[in-house]
């Protein structure tokens, strides 16, 4: 997906005021060494207040997971230049490199990221979620403006947090996956391509198709309300009426109620794309969470995948290490979209809500144009907002920073700052531990992004084979969650990217294709669960392909035709 304010009227009167506005952009390193821009993850400018607090909670949750898993690295630096996300990877100081190789050893000795996932089961996520629903759970448009502004800072540091733990999990999601997959590739020379063996993993993790705790207890209550499952069949009722009506003990049976407004409460808030809090949450796009509902009604248990193809061509003295690695990644993968989706991607949504009630204030008061501005500012810069306080930026400025991240886009901006990129050191020089740790790491992101160049012609696309199938179908060239509206039963969603939380939007859709990401981007996994074909990394589909065309998608062989 590309950034939602593009589609959302985040002024009034914006598109007057800016067609022939020109903003001649200097892109300087933020530091020594080489920086390489984020493609992947947010092909727009981010937003003040996500720049302001991603750089610090991205490193402190890369710094724990590298030292865990034995990395000989310190950890991953991000910075903003002209609200691009640039990163680089800062080694580690040599005098440590013998506690590193220590630390890989005992890694894979006791397989830490099962003791990760436990954690993860066990603590974090559920206290994620207990936090969420603590923050949801305020009026934010009754409470008095003093409380407002501590709800501001209490959503600020819960979004850091959850910035930080989402980064802090990244070893268990990513080591087992790389390992599979550099082993495979190592053991059969390469004879078995990388989409066959990731196509083992589909099936493992039910998030990303969108499938919660939450989400099953609403089906299950429907089910069993002859009221619920009549209102749940109407297509032609208000999105927005139908789900009041859903939660509604007047309505409903009382369970389903409850059930509906447990789940809202929780998944209503995540926001539907991206990472930063100038895209929806999924409450204020009620279709599509109507539309999650019903798909997954009629959604089928997806079967687990058969190895024996691959297993096969693996020589025999690999077979059983290939068995228990797949085993660990399988069991793991679900990490790969969880800890975004219950980490930040809802301490957004709930930010971003705390941040439009700040706005819709200092709108009624005249202060800002419009109340969607407020994401364009900062907790600090809101807070001087509603304190009325002289140094506070005005609606103009705010108006501003909003154009700036409407009109720019990831393809007009150099890819590398500074230094050329510098190849990482020969792996075959680490101790055995470190060497397959950082190899298995290594894997895992080069499978998130795709090539550079894609070769292609004029009614041809060629990318990352990301999910097997082949269907033809009308492209539907989503640029925001709301030409998601566009998307019927048998279209094929053409985007640039996309993040974890859009699971909740694919269901609609029969086939995926992206300008951006790779065969482990979420784009990617999504489609896996859902069965559907992908065809990822393509780099030009949404400049190439016009909405409403006919397209083919081969998912297994990464050609996209029309």
């Amino acid at each position: 997906m590309t950034n939602g304010g593009r589609a959302m009227a985040e002024t009034a009167e914006h598109d007057q005021q800016t067609q022939d506005e020109q903003v001649e952009l200097v892109f300087e390193p933020p530091g020594p060494g080489s920086w390489t821009v984020d493609k992947g993850h947010f092909p727009y400018p981010y937003t003040k207040f996500h720049a302001d607090v991603m750089p610090g909670a991205l490193w402190e949750g890369f710094r724990e997971t590298f030292a865990g898993y034995g990395i000989p690295a310190e950890g991953m630096r991000a910075q903003f230049v002209n609200g691009f996300s640039y990163g680089q990877v800062v080694p580690v100081d040599p005098a440590e490199l013998g506690a590193r190789a220590a630390a890989a050893e005992e890694a894979l000795a006791t397989r830490r990221w099962r003791l990760d996932l436990q954690r993860w089961d066990d603590e974090a996520k559920p206290a994620a979620i207990a936090r969420h629903r603590e923050l949801a759970e305020v009026d934010v448009d009754a409470i008095v403006t003093t409380e407002l502004i501590r709800h501001l800072r209490d959503c600020h540091d819960h979004t850091v947090a959850m910035i930080v733990q989402h980064h802090r999990f990244n070893g268990a999601a990513m080591i087992p996956l790389g390992d599979l997959l550099a082993s495979v590739l190592e053991w059969t020379g390469g004879s078995v391509a990388a989409p066959e063996v990731m196509a083992l993993l589909a099936g493992a993790s039910p998030i990303s198709r969108g499938e919660c705790p939450e989400r099953r207890a609403v089906l299950d209550a429907i089910a069993a309300d002859t009221r619920a499952t009549t209102l749940l069949d109407d297509d032609a009722a208000d999105p927005a009426e139908l789900l009041d009506a859903l939660r509604s003990e007047q309505q409903v049976d009382p369970p389903t109620a409850e059930a509906v407004h447990d789940w809202l409460t929780l998944v209503g808030h995540r926001i539907l794309d991206g990472f930063d809090v100038n895209q929806p949450r999924a409450i204020e796009r009620p279709a599509v969470l109507l539309s999650s509902l019903r798909h997954a009604r009629a959604a089928a248990e997806p079967p687990e995948p058969d190895p024996s193809a691959v297993r096969d061509r693996i020589p025999p003295e690999h077979r059983d290490a290939f068995d228990e690695r797949l085993a660990e990644a399988r069991l793991t993968y679900r990490l790969r979209d969880e800890r975004g989706i219950y980490s930040d991607a809802t301490a957004l949504g709930i930010m971003r809500r705390a941040m439009l009630a700040a706005g819709s204030r200092l709108a009624s008061i005249g202060l800002l144009a419009s109340s969607e501005l407020a994401v364009d500012a900062s907790v600090d810069e809101l807070v001087a907002l509603l304190d009325d306080h002289p140094a506070a930026p005005t609606s103009e400025e705010l108006r501003a920073r909003a154009r700036f991240r409407l009109t720019h886009g990831i393809d007009e901006i150099p890819p590398v700052l500074g230094d050329p990129p510098s190849p990482p050191p020969p792996i075959e020089l680490f101790p055995p531990a470190m060497a397959r740790t950082t190899r298995a790491l290594l894997a895992t992101s080069a499978s998130m992004k795709a090539p550079d160049e894609q070769a292609d012609d004029h009614r041809k696309l060629h990318g990352v084979a990301a999910s097997p199938g082949r269907h033809a179908g009308t492209a539907r060239i989503v640029h925001s969650i709301d030409d998601l509206e566009r998307v019927g039963d048998g279209d094929v969603i053409v985007t640039i990217t996309t993040t974890e939380a859009f699971n909740l939007a694919m269901a609609c859709a029969a086939a995926v294709v992206t300008d951006h990401g790779g065969l482990l981007g979420h784009a990617a996994i999504t489609a896996r669960e859902f069965g559907i074909p992908a065809v990822v990394g393509t780099q030009r589909a949404t400049s190439m392909i016009a909405e409403g065309t006919l397209v083919t998608v081969d998912g297994t062989n990464g050609e996209v035709s029309w």
